[in-house]
Protein backbone atom coordinates (compact mmCIF):
# COMPACT_ATOMS: atom_id res chain seq x y z
CA UNK A 1 0.00 0.00 0.00
CA UNK A 2 1.45 3.62 -0.89
CA UNK A 3 2.03 5.47 2.22
CA UNK A 4 1.19 9.11 0.88
CA UNK A 5 0.58 9.71 4.52
CA UNK A 6 4.59 10.52 4.73
CA UNK A 7 4.17 13.13 2.41
CA UNK A 8 1.33 14.67 4.64
CA UNK A 9 3.35 14.39 7.83
CA UNK A 10 5.91 15.95 5.82
CA UNK A 11 3.95 18.97 5.20
CA UNK A 12 2.51 18.46 1.82
CA UNK A 13 -1.60 18.31 1.21
CA UNK A 14 -2.22 15.21 -1.37
CA UNK A 15 -4.89 15.13 -3.22
CA UNK A 16 -5.20 11.67 -5.71
CA UNK A 17 -8.47 11.38 -8.59
CA UNK A 18 -8.88 9.00 -10.89
CA UNK A 19 -7.08 10.33 -14.31
CA UNK A 20 -10.25 10.54 -16.21
CA UNK A 21 -11.58 13.90 -14.76
CA UNK A 22 -8.41 15.44 -17.00
CA UNK A 23 -11.34 15.64 -19.64
CA UNK A 24 -13.80 17.27 -16.89
CA UNK A 25 -11.47 19.91 -16.29
CA UNK A 26 -11.02 20.34 -20.03
CA UNK A 27 -14.81 20.93 -20.19
CA UNK A 28 -14.67 23.43 -17.29
CA UNK A 29 -12.18 25.40 -18.98
CA UNK A 30 -14.10 25.81 -22.39
CA UNK A 31 -17.19 26.29 -20.44
CA UNK A 32 -15.50 29.76 -19.26
CA UNK A 33 -14.08 31.04 -22.75
CA UNK A 34 -17.71 29.79 -24.16
CA UNK A 35 -18.92 32.60 -21.84
CA UNK A 36 -17.25 35.22 -22.56
CA UNK A 37 -15.26 35.26 -18.86
CA UNK A 38 -11.70 34.83 -20.94
CA UNK A 39 -9.96 37.48 -22.64
CA UNK A 40 -8.95 35.97 -25.88
CA UNK A 41 -5.51 36.57 -25.58
CA UNK A 42 -5.93 35.47 -22.28
CA UNK A 43 -7.33 32.87 -23.59
CA UNK A 44 -4.75 31.95 -25.73
CA UNK A 45 -1.79 32.30 -23.61
CA UNK A 46 -3.49 30.00 -21.41
CA UNK A 47 -4.68 27.11 -23.64
CA UNK A 48 -1.43 27.04 -24.82
CA UNK A 49 0.09 25.90 -21.34
CA UNK A 50 -2.68 22.84 -20.77
CA UNK A 51 -2.32 19.54 -22.02
CA UNK A 52 -5.28 17.52 -20.82
CA UNK A 53 -4.22 14.09 -22.69
CA UNK A 54 -1.80 11.87 -20.67
CA UNK A 55 1.41 11.58 -21.82
CA UNK A 56 1.76 9.09 -24.15
CA UNK A 57 5.25 8.23 -22.33
CA UNK A 58 3.73 6.48 -19.39
CA UNK A 59 1.06 4.09 -19.95
CA UNK A 60 -1.82 2.74 -18.23
CA UNK A 61 -2.44 6.26 -16.75
CA UNK A 62 -4.77 5.83 -13.60
CA UNK A 63 -4.46 8.98 -11.48
CA UNK A 64 -3.81 12.69 -11.24
CA UNK A 65 -1.91 13.34 -7.65
CA UNK A 66 -2.14 16.94 -6.33
CA UNK A 67 0.46 18.05 -3.66
CA UNK A 68 0.72 21.24 -2.28
CA UNK A 69 2.88 23.08 0.22
CA UNK A 70 3.52 26.59 1.79
CA UNK A 71 4.99 28.83 -0.17
CA UNK A 72 5.20 32.40 1.15
CA UNK A 73 6.38 36.37 -0.87
CA UNK A 74 9.46 37.09 -1.10
CA UNK A 75 10.88 40.32 -0.37
CA UNK A 76 13.87 41.59 -1.80
CA UNK A 77 15.07 45.12 -0.63
CA UNK A 78 16.57 47.78 -3.93
CA UNK A 79 18.13 50.84 -3.17
CA UNK A 80 17.93 54.45 -4.85
CA UNK A 81 18.97 57.94 -3.87
CA UNK A 82 19.91 56.51 -0.26
CA UNK A 83 16.12 54.73 0.53
CA UNK A 84 15.58 51.20 0.76
CA UNK A 85 12.91 50.15 -0.97
CA UNK A 86 10.98 46.76 -0.19
CA UNK A 87 10.07 44.59 -3.72
CA UNK A 88 7.68 41.48 -3.03
CA UNK A 89 7.14 38.88 -5.49
CA UNK A 90 4.39 36.74 -4.73
CA UNK A 91 4.14 32.96 -3.68
CA UNK A 92 4.65 30.45 -6.97
CA UNK A 93 7.13 33.04 -8.32
CA UNK A 94 10.56 31.65 -7.86
CA UNK A 95 12.23 28.59 -7.92
CA UNK A 96 9.44 26.70 -9.51
CA UNK A 97 11.29 24.24 -11.41
CA UNK A 98 13.20 23.52 -8.33
CA UNK A 99 10.09 23.47 -6.03
CA UNK A 100 8.31 20.78 -8.25
CA UNK A 101 11.53 18.67 -8.91
CA UNK A 102 11.47 18.30 -5.11
CA UNK A 103 8.10 17.10 -4.85
CA UNK A 104 8.59 15.15 -7.31
CA UNK A 105 11.23 13.13 -6.19
CA UNK A 106 9.91 12.93 -2.61
CA UNK A 107 6.94 11.68 -4.44
CA UNK A 108 8.29 9.16 -6.59
CA UNK A 109 10.28 7.49 -3.18
CA UNK A 110 7.06 6.78 -1.52
CA UNK A 111 5.69 4.92 -5.39
CA UNK A 112 9.08 3.19 -5.84
CA UNK A 113 8.02 0.23 -3.73
CA UNK A 114 4.89 -0.63 -5.30
CA UNK A 115 6.47 0.24 -9.21
CA UNK A 116 4.74 3.02 -9.60
CA UNK A 117 5.73 6.17 -12.07
CA UNK A 118 4.95 9.62 -12.30
CA UNK A 119 4.71 12.79 -14.74
CA UNK A 120 4.13 16.06 -14.40
CA UNK A 121 0.45 16.98 -15.58
CA UNK A 122 0.07 20.69 -17.01
CA UNK A 123 -3.39 20.96 -15.87
CA UNK A 124 -5.82 23.73 -14.46
CA UNK A 125 -4.54 23.32 -11.11
CA UNK A 126 -7.40 25.39 -9.75
CA UNK A 127 -9.90 24.02 -11.35
CA UNK A 128 -8.95 20.55 -10.28
CA UNK A 129 -7.95 21.53 -6.87
CA UNK A 130 -11.57 22.79 -5.74
CA UNK A 131 -13.36 20.39 -7.43
CA UNK A 132 -11.56 17.25 -5.36
CA UNK A 133 -12.01 19.47 -2.07
CA UNK A 134 -8.50 20.32 -1.55
CA UNK A 135 -9.35 24.28 -2.03
CA UNK A 136 -11.81 26.78 -2.17
CA UNK A 137 -12.47 29.67 -4.13
CA UNK A 138 -12.16 33.62 -2.84
CA UNK A 139 -14.43 35.08 -4.41
CA UNK A 140 -11.29 37.05 -6.14
CA UNK A 141 -10.68 33.79 -7.92
CA UNK A 142 -7.50 32.84 -5.98
CA UNK A 143 -7.92 29.29 -4.57
CA UNK A 144 -7.33 28.75 -0.53
CA UNK A 145 -6.14 25.58 1.33
CA UNK A 146 -6.84 25.66 5.33
CA UNK A 147 -3.72 26.50 6.73
CA UNK A 148 -2.02 27.81 4.26
CA UNK A 149 -3.94 30.29 2.98
CA UNK A 150 -3.28 31.46 -0.64
CA UNK A 151 0.18 31.60 -0.31
CA UNK A 152 0.95 27.91 -1.39
CA UNK A 153 2.74 26.24 -4.61
CA UNK A 154 0.37 23.22 -6.03
CA UNK A 155 1.88 20.62 -8.92
CA UNK A 156 -0.07 17.78 -10.40
CA UNK A 157 1.11 14.26 -11.74
CA UNK A 158 -0.13 11.81 -14.29
CA UNK A 159 0.52 8.50 -12.21
CA UNK A 160 -0.20 4.56 -12.89
CA UNK A 161 -1.15 4.15 -9.56
CA UNK A 162 -4.62 3.36 -8.90
CA UNK A 163 -7.56 5.32 -7.45
CA UNK A 164 -9.87 3.80 -5.21
CA UNK A 165 -12.12 6.58 -4.52
CA UNK A 166 -13.16 9.70 -6.63
CA UNK A 167 -13.95 13.11 -4.71
CA UNK A 168 -15.27 14.68 -7.59
CA UNK A 169 -17.42 17.78 -7.03
CA UNK A 170 -18.47 20.90 -7.74
CA UNK A 171 -16.20 23.90 -6.69
CA UNK A 172 -17.04 25.96 -3.42
CA UNK A 173 -16.44 29.29 -2.66
CA UNK A 174 -15.51 30.06 1.14
CA UNK A 175 -18.19 30.49 3.50
CA UNK A 176 -16.12 34.10 4.20
CA UNK A 177 -16.80 35.08 0.76
CA UNK A 178 -20.60 35.51 1.15
CA UNK A 179 -20.72 38.64 3.46
CA UNK A 180 -16.42 40.03 2.74
CA UNK A 181 -15.91 42.29 0.07
CA UNK A 182 -12.25 43.01 0.99
CA UNK A 183 -10.90 41.63 -1.95
CA UNK A 184 -13.03 43.50 -4.06
CA UNK A 185 -12.90 46.47 -2.32
CA UNK A 186 -9.16 46.70 -2.53
CA UNK A 187 -8.14 45.36 -6.06
CA UNK A 188 -6.98 49.07 -7.66
CA UNK A 189 -8.00 48.13 -11.10
CA UNK A 190 -11.59 46.74 -11.01
CA UNK A 191 -10.63 43.05 -11.93
CA UNK A 192 -12.77 41.31 -9.21
CA UNK A 193 -16.51 41.94 -9.77
CA UNK A 194 -20.18 40.77 -8.03
CA UNK A 195 -21.50 39.90 -11.63
CA UNK A 196 -19.61 36.84 -12.22
CA UNK A 197 -17.56 33.92 -11.02
CA UNK A 198 -14.15 34.75 -13.04
CA UNK A 199 -12.09 37.67 -12.66
CA UNK A 200 -11.75 39.98 -15.48
CA UNK A 201 -8.13 39.04 -16.09
CA UNK A 202 -7.49 41.35 -18.77
CA UNK A 203 -7.40 44.05 -16.11
CA UNK A 204 -6.00 41.99 -13.54
CA UNK A 205 -2.65 43.74 -12.22
CA UNK A 206 -0.89 40.37 -12.34
CA UNK A 207 -1.33 39.48 -16.26
CA UNK A 208 -0.16 42.98 -17.16
CA UNK A 209 2.88 42.68 -14.68
CA UNK A 210 4.17 39.35 -16.20
CA UNK A 211 4.55 41.01 -19.74
CA UNK A 212 8.35 42.05 -21.05
CA UNK A 213 9.90 44.98 -20.93
CA UNK A 214 8.92 46.19 -24.38
CA UNK A 215 5.17 45.52 -23.70
CA UNK A 216 4.37 49.17 -21.97
CA UNK A 217 1.47 49.03 -19.08
CA UNK A 218 -2.29 49.70 -20.36
CA UNK A 219 -2.47 53.74 -20.67
CA UNK A 220 -5.19 53.36 -17.82
CA UNK A 221 -2.87 51.82 -15.37
CA UNK A 222 -2.20 54.64 -12.57
CA UNK A 223 0.82 54.94 -10.87
CA UNK A 224 -0.34 54.60 -7.76
CA UNK A 225 -1.12 50.94 -8.67
CA UNK A 226 2.19 49.59 -8.48
CA UNK A 227 2.94 47.59 -5.64
CA UNK A 228 4.96 44.21 -6.68
CA UNK A 229 7.78 43.55 -8.78
CA UNK A 230 5.99 40.94 -10.38
CA UNK A 231 2.10 40.06 -9.81
CA UNK A 232 -0.01 41.47 -7.58
CA UNK A 233 -0.67 40.37 -3.94
CA UNK A 234 -3.68 43.46 -2.96
CA UNK A 235 -6.92 41.24 -2.68
CA UNK A 236 -4.77 38.18 -0.68
CA UNK A 237 -3.34 40.99 1.46
CA UNK A 238 -6.42 41.86 2.73
CA UNK A 239 -8.27 38.72 2.52
CA UNK A 240 -8.91 37.40 6.59
CA UNK A 241 -8.58 33.66 5.24
CA UNK A 242 -4.61 34.99 4.83
CA UNK A 243 -4.78 36.53 8.28
CA UNK A 244 -2.29 33.74 9.72
CA UNK A 245 -0.50 32.82 6.67
CA UNK A 246 1.02 36.41 5.68
CA UNK A 247 4.57 36.10 6.48
CA UNK A 248 7.55 36.96 4.16
CA UNK A 249 10.80 35.66 3.43
CA UNK A 250 13.74 38.03 3.35
CA UNK A 251 15.57 38.07 0.03
CA UNK A 252 18.49 39.50 -1.04
CA UNK A 253 19.16 42.93 -0.98
CA UNK A 254 20.59 44.90 -4.53
CA UNK A 255 22.87 48.36 -3.79
CA UNK A 256 22.21 51.57 -5.60
CA UNK A 257 24.57 50.75 -8.22
CA UNK A 258 22.69 46.82 -8.69
CA UNK A 259 19.45 48.87 -8.80
CA UNK A 260 20.65 51.41 -11.20
CA UNK A 261 21.91 48.60 -13.68
CA UNK A 262 19.01 46.62 -13.40
CA UNK A 263 16.53 49.95 -14.36
CA UNK A 264 18.93 50.14 -17.63
CA UNK A 265 18.04 47.13 -18.65
CA UNK A 266 21.65 46.38 -18.97
CA UNK A 267 21.57 43.30 -21.01
CA UNK A 268 22.20 40.18 -18.68
CA UNK A 269 25.16 39.14 -21.04
CA UNK A 270 26.62 42.00 -20.22
CA UNK A 271 26.38 42.64 -16.59
CA UNK A 272 29.27 42.31 -13.87
CA UNK A 273 29.28 38.36 -13.24
CA UNK A 274 28.82 38.79 -9.48
CA UNK A 275 25.32 40.20 -10.27
CA UNK A 276 24.25 38.21 -12.70
CA UNK A 277 25.40 35.19 -10.26
CA UNK A 278 23.10 37.13 -7.84
CA UNK A 279 20.06 37.41 -9.91
CA UNK A 280 20.39 33.47 -10.62
CA UNK A 281 20.55 32.60 -6.86
CA UNK A 282 17.54 34.66 -6.33
CA UNK A 283 15.99 33.38 -9.33
CA UNK A 284 15.29 37.00 -10.13
CA UNK A 285 17.15 36.18 -13.54
CA UNK A 286 14.48 34.51 -15.82
CA UNK A 287 12.54 37.39 -15.22
CA UNK A 288 15.15 39.80 -16.06
CA UNK A 289 13.35 40.97 -19.50
CA UNK A 290 10.55 42.26 -17.07
CA UNK A 291 12.36 43.65 -14.23
CA UNK A 292 13.11 47.38 -15.96
CA UNK A 293 9.54 47.92 -16.11
CA UNK A 294 7.88 46.56 -13.65
CA UNK A 295 11.13 48.15 -10.60
CA UNK A 296 10.93 51.64 -12.69
CA UNK A 297 7.11 51.66 -12.26
CA UNK A 298 7.40 50.47 -8.90
CA UNK A 299 9.67 53.17 -7.81
CA UNK A 300 7.53 55.69 -9.36
CA UNK A 301 5.00 55.06 -7.12
CA UNK A 302 7.05 55.28 -4.24
CA UNK A 303 8.42 58.87 -5.55
CA UNK A 304 5.43 60.64 -5.97
CA UNK A 305 3.65 58.94 -2.80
Amino acid sequence: MVRLDTLEKAGYRIRVIPSHHAADAREIFISYQLKGWFDQEYYKETAAYFNFAPPAELPDVRSIILMTYADPPTRFTFHQNGRAIPAIVPPTYLHGREKDQVCAEALQRVLDPEGYKIMIAPLPLKTIATSNGLARYGKNNITYIDGFGSFYRMVAFYSDMPCLDDPWNVPCMLPTCQTCKGCLRNCPSGAISDDRFLLYAERCLTYHNEKPSDIPFPTWFKTEWHNYLVGCMDCQMKCPENRHAASFVDGMAFSEEETRMILDGLPSEQMPAALREKLKQCDLLRFFDLLPRNLTALLSRLTTS
